[in-house]
């Protein structure tokens, strides 16, 4: 991810350290519940700092990062040969790179909602506070971009804060299809300590998978990846309302404008909605990664490897935007500037009593001879 949309909460989540961390976080846990199980040991073996260099170095050679990986940390428990010689024999035993990969997968995942969940909160809050600041104040409501009927003005947040409470329930929904799996190549246990494994996810506080091949299936992932795509895709709504309220002819809200801010290079007058258009352009790049996502359900057989390179992209990258949008957002919320003179205008140029005037009529005649009475009053174009 560029630097200019990225969360630091969201880089350390998905940094290479952070991940190394996990897997070596898995694979001594599942270590040393294989050596507890057999009576080796009595206190964990725990070999202190990942050589990051030292991994690449070894990826140079073998061409694949789980295997660099464990040569790197199976360096670091030599120190344990004498104390200890089984850590050495018993390090990834009957385990495949799938199983610390997707399990760590998990993890990354489920602490990026967790600091999704908590900006969410936020922008709820800051969305409340709006409501409560600017209500009552009657406004046209629109259908169509015409004027339809009066409604008051706070409806256009209330909307955004119930699309939050439903969007926050399907991130928490979605943390519950995360799973961890130690279960070897092609998911069927034969070579694992399964006792040693059962003990690693529960510390882990992760339940082992419903099914696995030899990976975890990609089904159960696009759950966290729609509520990120749905977070989007209601951003993008409210942000179109916004960039719609600002045109000059309309002019019922605008953006702050910070001073020596500029809209144009060369019309000085502008005030353009920025933060708005920032957010529908961000919003689409994140949905494009939802098909992506769908995509890496088909994988052959018992699995393949076309789902690893774009997960690497698309995993941090929609993280990175979904908490960048969600803070630009709450910005943009807390600084709006609401023009309640000009809504009233809006309001009172507004041809909102045709529908009570069709009632009065209708009850007079039928609905369909009222109707085109009325009509032919209001539409100057018959």
């Amino acid at each position: 991810m560029i630097e200019r949309y990225q969360d630091n909460k969201i880089k350390r989540i998905w940094s290479n350290h952070y991940r190394f961390y996990l897997w070596e976080k898995i694979e001594l846990l599942y270590l040393n519940n294989i050596l507890k199980n057999k009576g080796v040991i009595q206190n964990d073996l725990s070999p202190l700092g990942i050589n990051v260099e030292q991994i690449k170095k070894y990826e140079h050679t073998t061409k694949h990062e789980v295997v660099a990986f464990l040569k790197e940390l199976s360096n670091r428990l030599s120190i344990f040969k004498d104390t200890c010689p089984e850590a050495q024999k018993y390090l990834h035993y009957g385990l495949t790179s799938s199983d610390i990969i997707d399990t760590a997968f998990s993890i990354q995942i489920n602490e990026s909602l967790d600091y999704l969940i908590l900006l969410l909160i936020e922008l709820k809050a800051s969305t409340t506070n709006k409501i409560r600041n600017i209500k009552p104040l009657p406004a046209i409501g629109r259908t169509h971009g015409k004027h339809a009927e009066p409604i008051d003005f706070s409806q256009r947040f209330e909307l955004l804060n119930t699309e939050l409470y439903h969007c926050i329930d399907k991130v928490l929904q979605a943390k519950k299809s995360l799973y961890g799996k130690l279960q070897g190549p092609v998911g069927t246990s034969s070579f694992v300590f399964k006792e040693a494994a059962k003990a690693t996810l529960e510390e882990l506080n992760l339940k082992e998978v419903p099914f696995a091949t030899q990976v975890i299936p990609r089904v159960y992932y696009t759950d966290a990846m729609y509520a990120i795509v749905l977070l989007a895709s209601c951003f993008e709504r409210f942000a179109t309302t916004v960039r719609l309220s600002c045109i000059d002819e309309i002019n019922e809200m605008q953006e702050q404008f910070s001073p020596g801010q500029t809209g144009s290079s060369a019309m000085p007058h502008k005030n353009n909605p920025i933060i708005s258009e920032n957010i529908c352009g961000l919003a689409r790049y994140i949905k494009s990664n939802f098909q992506v996502a769908l995509d890496n359900n088909n994988l052959w057989w018992e699995r393949d490897i076309s789902h690893s390179s774009n997960e690497r992209l698309i995993w941090p990258e929609s993280f990175h935007l979904i908490c960048n949008l969600t803070l630009k957002l709450k910005k943009l919320i807390d600084s709006l500037h609401i023009n309640s003179d000009q809504i009233y205008a809006n309001l009172s140029q507004s041809n909102s009593k045709s529908h009570q005037e069709l009632l009065l009529h209708s009850t007079e005649t039928t609905r369909f001879d009222a109707y085109e009475i009325v009509q032919r009053k209001y539409n100057s174009f018959s």
